[in-house]
């Protein structure tokens, strides 16, 4: 601005100058010689003017980042003033609104989260002051957050057995990182981790990817342990030797069945146990709840031995000439019921006919064995023996009977190739055959 006053042949003048924010004051008292006094002046503003240097430069800023995290920006400014932080995509004249603002003096720093609202893709830093004026600009990549990693498999795990490092699929040039159990923070590993299963329950793991230098999300993993069942409920059972056994039982779910305490091959069939063999016999059950079996339960079998027991004579008879026959039972107990009803070791017997004898043990198994009582005719010939009809020593008279003796057969009695036999009357006793062979023949009375 300039002001000038004159009073006849002289003038005063007054100069004000405003330029870059620095006023400059001037006056002189000029004769009538206008143009040499204005040279003048401008020769000496000239001189009084400021060096021109950049006002604001960025010394550091990173060249690539995440959508979401911060970035660091250092900048150096000649003058104090008041900064707007703007960031927009690349080829775009729109900048938007700024990101920060914050008040500066001539060297600093600054701290600017990159919002999810930015594209991804190349983009530019535009650092202005608004005191001043001057802006200042820098290139950045802004990456995209990349989506958590995919958990393809379900994890779950009957309690106490191995179990196998977790799994989960990165994208196309994405690495993982491990966090174990922390939900928010924690250490990351690039291994993944292998599931106790010691504890019945259920644990979370975390995993997250990083691609383009940018972490994920974690996507979350669930562990489940299902505990071990108890053990089905068996009862033990006893049987006698020799008797019929039925299929064993137990109270549970999916039951399978084992021979043996620990490895082998289970059956879902029940097992019926052998009874042939006395003796204490341990067999084996499982169940199954969730796909995880329980430990094996054992289902005892007891097989008691049934009573020793004959009767003697083995053969018995009674010849014409005796009265009555004594039998008597060899046992090993004393508990004896005979067919007479009598409870003794012996009886007398003077009928022929069948006769049986019944043993109970103490375990209540019991045995029974049985005779028949050979009543003789007065010179009927028996045999003793089963064997060949021309064997003298088949008979009872030690010789082979004659077409007027009378036979009875006791034993399986065999009539030899070719061979003629003779005899008077032939009868048959409890167990008496007669096998013929080729040309074989018996002559009765003849």
């Amino acid at each position: 601005m300039i002001d000038h006053y004159q009073s006849g042949w002289l003038f005063y003048t007054y100069v004000k100058i405003e330029l870059s924010c620095q006023t400059y004051y001037f006056s002189r008292l000029f004769m009538n010689l206008r143009f040499w006094s204005w040279l003048w002046v401008f020769a000496v503003l000239l001189s009084h003017l400021p060096t021109v240097n950049a006002q604001i430069t960025i010394t550091s800023a990173p060249s690539t980042a995440c959508l979401f995290s911060p970035i660091s920006i250092a900048y150096n400014s000649v003058q104090a003033g008041t900064l707007y932080v703007y960031l927009y995509n690349s080829g775009t004249a729109d900048y938007g609104s700024p990101k920060q603002m914050q008040t500066i003096s001539t060297g600093s720093s600054l701290t600017v989260t990159i919002p999810g609202s930015q594209i991804a893709g190349q983009s530019i830093i535009r650092l202005t002051n608004s005191t001043t004026g001057h802006t200042v600009t820098a290139p950045i990549i802004i990456n995209a957050i990349p989506v958590p990693p995919i958990i393809a498999n379900v994890f779950a795990y009957c309690q106490g057995t191995v179990a196998s490092p977790l799994v989960a699929i990165a994208s196309n040039g994405g690495t993982l990182n491990w966090y174990g159990t922390s939900a928010v923070g924690g250490e990351s590993s690039s291994v993944s981790p292998t599931p106790q299963t010691s504890i019945a329950g259920s644990t979370t793991y975390y995993v997250s990817q990083i691609a383009n230098g940018c972490e994920s999300p974690k996507a979350s993993i669930s562990v489940v342990v299902r505990p071990t069942p108890s053990s089905p409920l068996t009862s033990s059972v006893t049987y006698c030797q020799g008797n019929p056994a039925n299929t064993l039982t137990a109270t549970g779910s999916n039951l399978v069945w084992y021979t043996s305490p620990i490895g082998g091959t289970g059956s879902s069939a029940a097992i019926t146990p052998r009874t042939n063999t006395a003796g204490i016999y341990s067999y084996y059950v499982s169940q199954s709840i969730n796909g995880c079996e329980s430990p094996r339960a054992a289902a005892n079998v007891t097989i008691h031995p049934i009573p020793s027991l004959t009767i003697t004579p083995s053969d018995p008879i009674v010849t014409p000439t005796q009265t009555s026959l004594t039998l008597s039972a060899i046992a090993s107990t004393s508990a004896l019921t005979w067919s007479t009803t009598e409870t003794v070791s012996s009886i007398m017997v003077s009928t022929a006919g069948p006769y049986s004898v019944t043993a109970l043990s103490n375990n209540g198994c019991r045995a029974e064995a049985s005779t028949y009582v050979t009543q003789l005719a007065p010179g009927e010939i028996y045999t003793t023996k089963t064997g060949d009809w021309s064997e003298p020593s088949v008979w009872s008279s030690n010789q082979i009977p004659g077409n007027t003796d009378p036979v009875r057969i006791r034993h399986s009695i065999n009539l030899p190739t070719g061979f003629q036999g003779h005899t008077g009357l032939l009868t048959y006793a409890v167990g008496g055959q007669l096998i013929m062979q080729t040309s074989s023949g018996l002559k009765m009375g003849l």
